[in-house]
């Protein structure tokens, strides 16, 4: 099987500036995996609590980043998507790294 990096094949798409900008995103195929039930495990829990303790920072990011797409003339359409960088269970949560991608229109 043939392992892609995506982070090296598509950079503009995995390598954000730290400054809101728009890109064109590619039609790609995801895996998810969605489960049921109640999760458990000391490792599920810390990295919950990680991802918890990222998420403080997130409405004040969406704040601006609904500003920027407002003030070039765009508007939303469909909800944000959060990507992940950086391993929880490895990160400290104040070093991790998330990008925040809105689906956006011309008005």
């Amino acid at each position: 099987m043939e392992i892609i990096d995506l982070r090296k094949k598509l950079k503009k798409l995995y390598s954000p500036k730290g400054t809101p900008e728009i890109i064109d995103v590619p039609e790609l195929n995801y895996l998810t995996y969605t489960g049921r039930g109640e999760p458990g495990g000391n490792s599920y829990n810390e990295a919950l609590n990680a991802l918890s303790r990222r998420a403080r920072d997130e409405p004040r990011s969406q704040k601006a980043l609904h500003g920027f797409v407002e003030e070039r003339g765009y508007h939303l359409r469909g909800h944000h998507h959060e990507i992940y960088m950086s391993d929880p269970r490895r990160t400290p949560p104040d070093k991790g790294k998330t990008i925040l991608r809105q689906p956006i229109g011309k008005t």
